[in-house]
């Protein structure tokens, strides 16, 4: 690059537009563009070469795991803390609303371990399963364990939903006073 901009720069402005100068300008031009490509092409396979020993290498296969088993444990302690959250709100709520108030122990599941609850097995078969977000799909390609952690610690969340809510359907004002219920307008013509 640099000897063309010499010649370049080193032809008299006067001869530029001469025939003979422009042949010459356009032969130098065509031989940078050659060695330009040249460049370019050392660099891309250089660039290639450095890429399949890239994919040969497991580096990138054992921090995948890794990267894995740390997202699993994270999945597992925000699964801890939303277990423990759910049960404090679940009996402050209930003693909000004058019902009988009883400490349900958080227990979930280990979403790393080796077996599952048959609660959370149900939730993962066709007919009566959830529905995943579709961020989750990828992850089976990329990451499996963590994949099938954050399956594990969405269906752990449902049943914990579940498993506090009151059983009662009945609102409850706070006071222990059952809310009066509304008058059906078409009851009402009868």
């Amino acid at each position: 690059m640099e000897d063309f901009q010499k010649t370049f720069n080193g032809l008299d402005i006067d001869l530029r537009g001469s025939p003979e100068a422009r042949a010459e300008l356009l032969l130098r031009c065509d031989e940078l563009q050659d060695a330009l490509w040249e460049v370019c092409d050392q660099r891309m396979n250089d660039n290639e070469a450095q890429l399949r020993t890239l994919k040969e290498d497991t580096f990138l296969k054992e921090h995948a795991g890794v990267v894995a088993v740390a997202g699993g444990q994270a999945v597992q302690l925000e699964l801890d803390r939303f277990s423990l959250a759910t049960s404090l709100l679940s009996l402050a709520s209930r003693a909000h609303w004058a019902l009988p108030c009883t400490l349900i122990a958080p227990n979930p599941p280990d979403v790393m371990g080796p077996t599952l609850p048959d609660s959370i097995k149900a939730k993962f078969e066709k007919q009566t399963g959830m529905t995943f977000p579709d961020w989750v799909a990828p992850l089976d390609v990329m990451l499996p364990k963590l994949a099938t952690a954050i399956r594990y610690a969405l269906a752990a969340a449902v049943i914990e939903e579940e498993r506090v809510r009151p059983a009662s359907a009945q609102k409850v004002k706070p006071g222990g006073k059952p809310a009066a219920k509304k008058p059906d307008p078409k009851a009402a013509d009868k």
